[in-house]
């Protein structure tokens, strides 16, 4: 329903590069807590989004690792009786290989659930699997992953017929020799099996931007900061950096985020990020767009 940042690894590309700077023969352990608040700006239907939940994740760097994320969401409506709640969860394990010309070979796998008090159920019941292959060539300078996903929604009271949603997620990322630098470019295919209950489209797709940018020195506290672009449209999207579904039926046709990492005490992150989305319900004719306040909190042992 909403996208909630996955601060403990942000993507396959920060759990290996992570992991190549720790000791080989030690589990890394991190709990957290993270919430989001937001509102909506020229909606027909819906007000207010607020969540809450945790993250525990382990880590090797010789083996790979798991993640566990629970999210609770509570979204506000004009019409009486429409509040909905949410249950997200989501559980991801990866395993690395090293290549033999260099480089680290990663496999990923992402489970998650999702269901909500919604009364038609057009968004609710849902249940999606997320396969990822991902290469970072030993110099840490370039970046390549193909991601799949494949979602299941439960029955429609308002819309005949199932819903299946595949997507194919192409992935490069681009760094400087130094690693202060990171470009990385995703694209989204998504093809709903049910165009009938994905706003009349059969296909969609988007093209996300991100540029990252490391302190060395960490003014502030600060280590990193990111700024984050989403052009096209795309539908019941599994975005693998947030970990999260958006299982929202509206099209999604922008979005821009501006997030910061910083490190004020030793082995605890704390995460903000600002994020700016716009969709449309082309059935009812409402544009509209949401704007979003992100903190998270984590601890490593």
């Amino acid at each position: 329903m909403f996208k909630s940042k996955m601060f403990i690894a942000g993507g396959t590309i920060l759990w290996t590069l992570t992991a190549q700077g720790q000791s080989t023969d030690t589990w890394k352990l991190t709990a957290g807590a993270q919430a989001l608040a937001g509102d909506y700006q020229q909606s027909v239907e819906r007000k207010y989004i607020a969540s809450a939940g945790f993250v525990l994740s382990a880590e090797r760097a010789s083996a790979g690792g798991v993640s566990l994320i629970y999210n609770r969401n509570w979204i506000d409506f004009y019409a009486a009786n429409a509040d909905l709640e949410e249950n997200n969860w989501f559980l991801s394990g990866h395993k690395y290989f090293l290549a033999d010309t260099g480089g680290t070979w990663t496999m990923r796998l992402d489970g998650y659930r999702v269901d909500n008090s919604e009364q038609a159920e057009s968004e609710n019941d849902v249940w999606a699997a997320a396969p990822q292959m991902s290469f970072l060539n030993g110099s840490r300078t370039v970046y390549l992953d193909v991601g799949v996903a494949y979602s299941v929604y439960g029955d429609s009271a308002t819309f005949p017929d199932d819903l299946n949603v595949v997507q194919l997620t192409p992935t490069l990322g681009l760094g400087t020799s130094a690693f202060t630098d990171w470009f990385q470019f995703r694209g989204y295919f998504i093809r709903p099996s049910n165009a009938d209950r994905a706003q009349s489209q059969e296909n969609t797709a988007a093209l996300e931007v991100k540029y990252t940018h490391w302190y060395v020195d960490r003014p502030l506290g600060l280590y990193s900061l990111q700024a984050g672009v989403l052009a096209g449209e795309r539908v019941y999207a599994v975005d693998h950096d947030a970990a999260a579904v958006y299982n929202l039926a509206d099209l999604q046709t922008g979005g821009v985020t501006l997030s910061g990492q910083w490190e004020w005490f030793r082995d605890t992150i704390v995460i903000t990020l600002l994020g700016h989305d716009q969709f449309e319900n082309q059935l009812i004719g409402d544009k509209y767009r949401r704007s979003f306040f992100y903190l998270g909190i984590s601890r490593s042992w």
